[in-house]
């Protein structure tokens, strides 16, 4: 098998950097077998919270690239729809962290953070 000594990066499944690797069969389906098992690990540009469950005191939010450096609103809605908690933060370095002094009452809340797709965020008591 040739080795391959470039450096290829996929965004979004699109070339972002660096040549496509030799059609190879053998070297495509191992490449392919690698992708399958590393893109469940891998997150682009979406919400990711943690910890979930949360029970009490720090949350920390993982910010899409899009949102870096930016000023975020965090809404946490209970199921009614009630708004439960609402802060604003600095996105820093994609991360977000929150010290929520609050007592949530325990149940399945929605985390929005400006106009994305709201997360779900699990309260355990």
């Amino acid at each position: 098998m040739q080795e391959n000594e470039n450096i290829t990066v996929y965004y979004k499944g699109h070339l972002i950097f660096g040549e496509e690797p030799p059609a190879d069969g053998l070297l495509m389906r191992e490449s392919a077998h690698a992708l399958q098992e590393t893109k469940a690990d891998v997150v682009y540009d979406e919400l990711q919270i943690s910890p979930n469950p949360w029970r009490n005191g720090n949350l920390t939010l993982h910010m899409p690239y899009s949102l870096t450096g930016k000023i975020v609103s965090v809404r946490i809605i209970n199921a009614a729809g009630v708004n439960v908690y609402q802060t604003r933060a600095v996105n820093i370095n994609r991360v977000v962290k929150l010290q929520i002094n609050k007592q949530l009452v325990a149940g399945i809340c929605f985390l929005q953070v400006n106009d994305l797709p709201a997360g779900k965020l699990v309260i355990a008591r």
